[in-house]
């Protein structure tokens, strides 16, 4: 029940709450993002449409990958929300669809279309829509703990730490605990159902594990779903793990903590690894 920062393990709940309105026909993902962040503007050098809500959910919309200003601070926060405007004076480094380019900012953009298309306060939404429903009551996108008495200290270089706040909340400032995380993975399993909640229909499940990026060329044979990577998962000093179903994992790191969570769907089967030390990657 201790509670961590678990990083970009965010991303795949920032996923889901976006799959989640688009259930209730409130968010439709293959809209430009402008659609929903009116004055969301950025420059480009070449001719190419604007990505949609879609390509910042498996990052491949092209745009900037961090603006690390105003990533982590220690005490005062910088509101989610001021992501899109801190991009109206940037260039975007691809057209969408051309390469994958890792995109802290494309989920924090993602998050706020989440807000903007649920009429509701990000962090209270996932709480209300994902977490409660699934019995995770003690983990939320606020960089605060929900029970600051379960909260593990941070160390920096074997050094205990003061915990830095993640500013692109939507991207990497949940807090959770591995009990928590394995109600998420008993979700999953049970077809986007726990208990008497539904929290996503099984067709969702199954269509956030489906690779976005097959048609991009410079992608290689690397595989991204919506929310979750589907492939490169080594383990054990190099040991892959390949099964002959879908591997869905997501890795997360702050300043302080490092995490790990995959899950094997059709097995049934899923690990999820907390560490609270900046050294725990590895």
């Amino acid at each position: 029940d201790t509670l961590y920062q678990i990083g970009s393990i965010s991303k795949v709940f920032t996923a889901l709450a976006a799959m989640k309105l688009v259930e209730e026909n409130r968010l439709d993902i293959e809209k430009p993002v402008s659609h929903y962040l009116k004055g969301f503007t950025y420059k480009k050098r070449f001719d190419a449409p604007e990505p949609t809500v879609r390509h910042l959910m498996y990052h491949h919309a092209g745009l900037p990958s961090d603006n690390f200003s105003i990533f982590f601070t220690k005490r005062e926060s910088v509101p989610f929300t001021k992501m899109a405007e801190s991009l109206a004076d940037e260039y975007a480094a691809y057209p969408p669809d051309h390469v994958f380019s890792y995109c802290n900012l494309c989920v924090t953009l993602e998050g706020h279309v989440v807000q903007n298309a649920a009429g509701e306060d990000f962090v209270s939404y996932t709480e209300q829509a994902l977490f409660k429903p699934m019995g995770m009551d003690h983990t939320s996108f606020s960089n605060e703990p929900i029970e600051p008495g379960l909260m593990s200290k941070g160390y920096l270089k074997r050094k205990e730490a003061d915990h830095y706040i993640v500013n692109p909340m939507p991207a990497g400032s949940m807090i959770s605990s591995v009990s928590d995380l394995a109600e998420f993975m008993k979700t999953l399993f049970a077809g986007g159902r726990h208990g008497d909640a539904v929290i996503a229909g099984d067709d969702t499940i199954t269509r956030m594990y489906r690779p976005q990026n097959t048609g991009v060329p410079l992608d290689l044979d690397m595989r991204f779903g919506l929310g979750w990577w589907l492939s490169g998962l080594d383990v054990l000093g190099g040991t892959r793990l390949d099964y002959e179903g879908v591997v869905a994992w997501h890795g997360g790191s702050t300043v302080l903590f490092n995490s790990v969570l995959a899950v094997l769907p059709e097995l049934k089967l899923g690990v999820v690894v907390l560490a609270n030390t900046s050294t725990a990657q590895g």
